[in-house]
């Protein structure tokens, strides 16, 4: 199967879960008022409802956050509080029990591309997004590591968790993989774990692994 329609059948089979899920609908409709420019879906909401869709796999409950290109009119809603998240992002905290929890993280206080931010996930299979607006699955990564049922460290860099240690981070590995029954890719994984204790340095892209040296 060529990548190309690999993503073509993944977008169309998440196209179609998400159209089922009541809390996706109420979710976008909070990052459709408050956020500006391209909407694109992250995190366990992806990546679990296609590993449900795929294999089977339980996707459990699961929050929705939401990648835009930055917020505006920030205010609590009849359904919603506004709490802090991460990178001062505004976290939308359900007032009311039917609703979900959403953040909206702002791209214009990253400094990088939508392609970029997905990328440099902590895990590989976090690296992988969903247009909202366009229906299409995103992150060559991510795809790969579905496709593959294997979870690897991608980034041990990324702002949220770059104050993890090691152990911290093999943990998270373990636990992320085990709740979606995918194996570690530990070739890579000790790969980057390796370079990881023997520099202080800042990540730098090997593209051609789709991982992170240093």
């Amino acid at each position: 199967m060529t990548p190309s329609l690999r993503t073509e059948l993944l977008s169309d089979l998440l196209t179609r879960a998400l159209k089922k899920d009541r809390n996706y609908a109420r979710a976008l409709e909070v990052a459709r008022t408050f956020g500006q420019g391209e909407i694109t879906l992250l995190g366990g909401a992806v990546y679990r409802t296609l590993a449900r869709e795929l294999y089977g796999v339980w996707s459990g409950e699961h929050d929705y956050d939401f990648l835009v290109g930055r917020c505006s009119g920030l205010a609590p809603t009849t359904t919603h509080n506004i709490l802090t998240s991460y990178w001062g992002n505004p976290r939308f905290v359900p007032s009311v029990m039917s609703q979900p929890k959403v953040d909206l993280i702002q791209l214009n206080q990253t400094g990088l591309s939508r392609a970029q931010f997905i990328d440099e996930a902590t895990f590989t299979i976090q690296a992988i997004g969903y247009d909202a607006c366009e229906g299409r699955v995103l992150g060559d990564i991510g795809i790969r590591a579905l496709s593959d049922r294997t979870v690897a460290l991608n980034n041990p860099r990324r702002p949220d968790t770059m104050e993890w240690s090691s152990a911290m981070l093999r943990k998270r590995l373990h636990e992320k993989a085990g709740s979606l029954g995918f194996d570690v890719q530990e070739s890579l994984t000790s790969k980057i774990f390796s370079r990881l204790a023997s520099s202080d340095v800042g990540a730098v892209k090997d593209s051609s692994a789709g991982l992170y040296t240093f």
